[in-house]
Order: structure tokens, then C-alpha cells, then sequence
């Protein structure tokens, strides 16, 4: 249900959803909820992706799409050994208020390997890694 109305790249619709979705156990579960959603329209459905992506505050409160992939990264290449500021850093762009991800090789590779291809696409898109 959720990817449908991710498909529909309608925000009264997402609204709507995330209304429903209150009905959950908690904010956690929420959250994984549109997590899994978005990563699989990463993977399968790129026009309702790239409508999630520029409508990201639409998520919110339940999903914080930048802070989400952020921590994520953070956690992964932590649970690894890597080290933030020493093996892989973000930067703010000097032209907009995005992140960018800079990852030695090594730890590129590190970070593939934990991911799903829905989520590397979306931690490419927001940082820009690839």
C-alpha cells in the first residue's frame, strides 16, 4: 500500500498515509515502513523515487529522509570499525545546503556490501557518492 501512494506522487495522498501508519506500534516502525518503501522505489520505480526525493519534507516528522540515510551510514561503516572524520566524512556543499559523502575506497567498498541497492541508490542520491 505504501509504495502505491508513493506512486501516485500525490502529497494529500502521503498525508493520508502516514495518518494510517500512526496506527503502528511506534515511530520506529513508521519509519522502517517508508524506509522500506522509498528504497524499493529506488530500486523499481525511479519517477516516484526522484517525487520522494524533492518532496522529502513530506515525510516528516515519521521520516527525516537526510538524518535517516546519515545515520545509517554512520552506524553501518561504525559497526565496521570505520572511523567518521578518519576513513569517510561529510561535507556541506558550498553551493547548497547538501551533504556530500567522501568515503576512502576501501570503505566504499565496506559500505556496498551493507547495503540493499535501494539504499545505496538513495545514500547516492542525498550524498552524492557514486
Amino acid at each position: 500500500m505504501t509504495i502505491s501512494i508513493l506512486e501516485k506522487q500525490d502529497v494529500a495522498a502521503l498525508q493520508a498515509l502516514k495518518q494510517f501508519l500512526l496506527n503502528m506500534p511506534g515511530p520506529k516502525a513508521i519509519e522502517t515502513v517508508l524506509v522500506q518503501a522509498v528504497c524499493y522505489c529506488a530500486e523499481e520505480r525511479p519517477e516516484a523515487f526522484n517525487w520522494v526525493v524533492a518532496h522529502a519534507a513530506q515525510l516528516e516528522p515519521e521520516l527525516r529522509l537526510e538524518q535517516w540515510a546519515y545515520n545509517f551510514v554512520v552506524n553501518a561503516l561504525a559497526q565496521k570499525g570505520c572511523v567518521v572524520g578518519r576513513e569517510f566524512r561529510f561535507e556541506q556543499q558550498s553551493d547548497s545546503s547538501q551533504l556530500q559523502l567522501h568515503l576512502e575506497a576501501m570503505v566504499r567498498q565496506i559500505l556496498w556490501e551493507n547495503c540493499s541497492q535501494g539504499e545505496w541508490l538513495l545514500l547516492n542520491r542525498l550524498f552524492g557518492i557514486e
